[in-house]
């Protein structure tokens, strides 16, 4: 799950955005080494927003290896226990992860967090709470 991230972004109103993020990953392999804990409930990412839409409350995590995307969660409402959603990613020589949150309007992204892939060879798992840039909190299990 999220808390804590930024509701006001710097340079984007409702007047100025009118589409989504970004689909859902064509290629999303079942790959072992390592564990993303990550999820939410929710539904597609598809769709428009309205340039009147309230801000809403639901964000999604975009997951990238290398800048690569290679997992999205669902839709979810801001809360540290909104995600359960797990993902097996192949990281053959990969060295970086990317977690991107953004917001379900005219927000998109929010935040965003990379985590050295070095700092986990020991392949166990580990349950961190990591400070989101600019603003907010990210709990994972890597």
């Amino acid at each position: 799950g999220c808390q804590d991230l930024l509701e006001n972004v710097p340079g984007r109103s409702r007047m100025t955005s009118s589409s989504p993020i970004c689909g859902s990953p064509s290629d999303l392999r079942s790959l072992s080494r390592t564990r993303v804990g990550l999820g939410i409930h929710g539904r597609s990412v598809t769709g428009k927003y309205l340039r009147n839409e309230e801000p809403s409350n639901e964000v999604l995590a975009v997951l990238k290896v290398d800048n690569k995307v290679v997992g999205q969660t669902n839709w979810g409402p801001v809360n540290n226990q909104a995600w359960d959603q797990s993902f097996a990613i192949e990281l053959d020589r990969s060295r970086e992860l990317e977690v991107a949150i953004y917001w379900r309007d005219w927000r998109e992204l929010c935040a965003v967090k990379f985590l050295r892939l070095d700092d986990f060879l020991d392949n166990k798992r580990h349950g961190m709470c990591l400070s989101l840039e600019p603003q907010g909190m990210l709990f994972a299990e890597v």
